[in-house]
C-alpha cells in the first residue's frame, strides 16, 4: 500500500529534496502497531462503493429510422417546437439535442441579466452523456449529447432540477466571485473585442453595459436569484433540435414530458408566451446613405493597440414590377 500524504504543516519536518523541483518530502515505514490499529478497526460506513449509476448504457443497438437529409418540424404546439433529423450517415448508439427556452424575463435589465447568468452556468458530464445549460439571446439553452439509451432519464432529472430550482448558497458565492472577476476583467480584453462590443451596446436591443452589469452584481444576494428563477420560468417557449439514434416517437415523448413538467404538472407555474412575446433580435436601422462615427478609448491605457471596427448594414428590399 502506498499512502500520499500533503500539507503544509509537514514545512520542517521533511529530511529528503527531490531534484527537480527542489520539492522537500520524506518517506516512512507504515509501523506495526499501525497496521494492527487499521486491522482491529470496526468498519466505516462512510467507506462503500458507489450507488449503481443510472445513466450506463446497456442499449448500443442502431435504430432503424426513416431517411431524411435536413431537420423537419415534427411537432408543433403553445409550448414548444420540435425539429428531428435522424441519423442516417455516422450510425453511431449517440444522439443530440439542443432546447432553447425562451424567457422575456430574461434581459429586461442588468439586473436580470446577471441572474440569467448565474442561473446557468453548469456543464458536467456522466457515464457517456454530456449537458451543458448557458445563457442565451433569448433566456437560456440545455445541450445533452452522447449515448442515446439513457439520455432521456438525465434529461428529465436535468428539467425537474431546473423547475425545482434551488439556491446553494456556497455554490452561489463560488459563481458571483468568478463572474465578478471577469467583468473587472473586461477592460483587459484586446482592443478589437472593446470593439465589437461598443457596436453591440449602440445596436442591439437589450443590450447593457458591463459597468452596470458589474454594479447589479456586486449587491446581488443568493434570496434575489431564489425570486428570480421562478420569474425567469413564469412564462417561457421552448424550442428542441433532436438528432442522432433516436426514433421520431422517442424525440416526441422527450418533449411532451418536458412540457408535462413545466406547463402541466401542479407543482409549477409556467404559463405559455403571449403572442407578442415572440420577438427576435431587433437592430438599429441606419440611415440610408449615413456614415457614423463613434470613436472610443481602450480601457486598458497600458495596452498600445488599437483596433477598428467598420460595419456595413445591408437592407433586403423587394422588388415588384
Amino acid at each position: 500500500m502506498g499512502i500520499f500524504w500533503e500539507s503544509k504543516s509537514f514545512k520542517g519536518h521533511t529530511d529528503m529534496v527531490e531534484p527537480w523541483y527542489q520539492t522537500e518530502f520524506s518517506v516512512d515505514k507504515i509501523t506495526d502497531a499501525i497496521v494492527q490499529k487499521w486491522i482491529d478497526a470496526s468498519p466505516n460506513d462512510e467507506l462503500h462503493l458507489p450507488a449503481p449509476n443510472l445513466f450506463i448504457p446497456t442499449d448500443l443497438a442502431i435504430k432503424e429510422v426513416q431517411q431524411a437529409n435536413y431537420p423537419f418540424l415534427l411537432r408543433k404546439t403553445s409550448f414548444s417546437r420540435l425539429w428531428y433529423k435522424p441519423d442516417n450517415l455516422f450510425l453511431t448508439p449517440k444522439a443530440f439535442i439542443k432546447i432553447d427556452f425562451s424567457c422575456p424575463e430574461s434581459r429586461h435589465s442588468p439586473d436580470a441579466e446577471v441572474l440569467t447568468d448565474i442561473f446557468t452556468p453548469y456543464d458536467a458530464q456522466v457515464a457517456g452523456l454530456r449537458y451543458k445549460i448557458s445563457q442565451s439571446d433569448f433566456g437560456f439553452q440545455l445541450t445533452v449529447f452522447g449515448y442515446n439509451h439513457k439520455m432521456k432519464l438525465l434529461l428529465d432529472a436535468i428539467i425537474e432540477k431546473v423547475a425545482q430550482f434551488e439556491v446553494k448558497l456556497e455554490r452561489f458565492s463560488v459563481i458571483k466571485e468568478s463572474m465578478v472577476k471577469e467583468y473587472e476583467n473586461f477592460k483587459f480584453r484586446q482592443p478589437y473585442q472593446q470593439a465589437m462590443y461598443y457596436s453591440a451596446l449602440i445596436l442591439e436591443d437589450n443590450s447593457w453595459p458591463w459597468n452596470e452589469k458589474l454594479e447589479a452584481l456586486v449587491h446581488l444576494e443568493a434570496e434575489e436569484l431564489s425570486k428570480f428563477s421562478h420569474l425567469l420560468l413564469s412564462r417561457t417557449f421552448f424550442e428542441c433540435y433532436a438528432a442522432g439514434n433516436i426514433g421520431p416517437s422517442e424525440a416526441e415523448t422527450l418533449v411532451i414530458d418536458i412540457e408535462k413538467i413545466l406547463f402541466h404538472s401542479p407543482k409549477h407555474m409556467c404559463k405559455p408566451l403571449f403572442s407578442s412575446q415572440f420577438l427576435t433580435n431587433r437592430i438599429v436601422k441606419l440611415q440610408t446613405a449615413r456614415s457614423h462615427f463613434y470613436p472610443v478609448q481602450c480601457l486598458n491605457q497600458d495596452n498600445e493597440n488599437s483596433a477598428l471596427l467598420f460595419y456595413v448594414q445591408v437592407i433586403y428590399m423587394p422588388f415588384y414590377s
